[in-house]
């Protein structure tokens, strides 16, 4: 088994009550859950209103009765021809007066055990409503750590892929973090397997190749892998090498997450990674 530290960190203002920052740390600790390296530190410039646990609870429960959950795309680039290669999904919740995004309610939704609710909504969403709407496109979809490790989930994406991905009109990938798929190998491939029947592609994404060797790679032969830019630009060119080698041997890509800017891309390049998520994409569209 691995073990591993989880450090979360906020910043304390003389203006929060200890009711409030003991709130907000435990935010911070279920925000570094979901960190590659699990560190998270919120400084008081970036927190907003303090939203407590059943707060949390019942903005999430209503937008789950009312459908008050959106899910929006962003543009992934081949930036050596601007050709889109497909659109990622994120999700966003709104209420009456507030639209938070998915990097917003998602910690908060581990605190409170709904995160299975979000997804298994979500999921019922894109074969239904959103299915018109993504008509035509070639679209992602991230599925967390700890939505996977439910043992329900399989036996409901299995049920809802049997009645629902024979009407698809979009071509979906679906991505699954590179810890589950080292950590729950079966598991992994059993998603696999099953996504492949409906002709359902399956990413890597929050790869931080915490393998020795990349061999795994080889084997479960993802559509492609993202990272985040940090983790490409300071890899050493020994692994960025092997791992380049690797990529092009079985043929999948290597995607740079969250690109800023152009320097940021430049960078990039210079290092073999061309197709890019991140601002940077809408800059190269003025």
């Amino acid at each position: 088994d691995e073990f591993y530290a989880v450090v979360g960190i906020h910043e304390y203002t003389h203006k929060e009550s200890v009711g409030e920052f003991l709130t907000l740390s435990d935010l911070s600790l279920s925000k570094a859950k979901l960190e590659v390296d699990h560190l998270h530190f919120d400084n008081v410039e970036e927190i907003e209103d303090v939203i407590t646990k059943e707060e949390w609870r019942e903005i999430i429960k209503n937008a789950l009765m009312n459908d008050s959950f959106e899910l929006v795309t962003y543009k992934v680039l081949d930036t050596r021809n601007d050709v889109i290669v497909h659109e990622t999904i994120t999700i966003t919740l709104t209420t009456e007066d507030r639209v938070f995004t998915y990097g917003q309610f998602i910690a908060a939704a581990m605190q409170i055990g709904m995160v299975d609710d979000i997804y298994r909504k979500v999921l019922s969403m894109l074969f239904s409503r959103y299915n018109s709407i993504f008509e035509g496109k070639v679209c992602s979809l991230r599925l967390s750590n700890e939505f996977l490790q439910d043992s329900a989930t399989f036996g409901f994406i299995q049920e809802l892929l049997s009645e629902k991905a024979k009407y698809m009109r979009f071509k979906l990938i679906v991505e699954i973090p590179d810890r589950y798929v080292t950590q729950y190998d079966e598991n992994a491939y059993l998603y696999k397997e099953l996504f492949a029947q409906h002709g359902i592609e399956m990413g890597i994404f929050e790869f931080i190749g915490e393998e020795d060797d990349y061999n795994y790679l080889r084997e479960f032969k993802p559509f492609y892998i993202k990272s985040q830019q940090e983790f490409f630009l300071t890899l050493d060119i020994h692994n960025m090498r092997a791992l380049k080698i690797l990529a092009d041997s079985i043929d999948i890509d290597l995607i740079a997450m969250g690109v800023m800017n152009k320097e940021s891309l430049k960078k990039l390049q210079e290092r073999d990674i061309y197709i890019v998520q991140g601002k940077v994409t809408e800059l190269l569209e003025k």
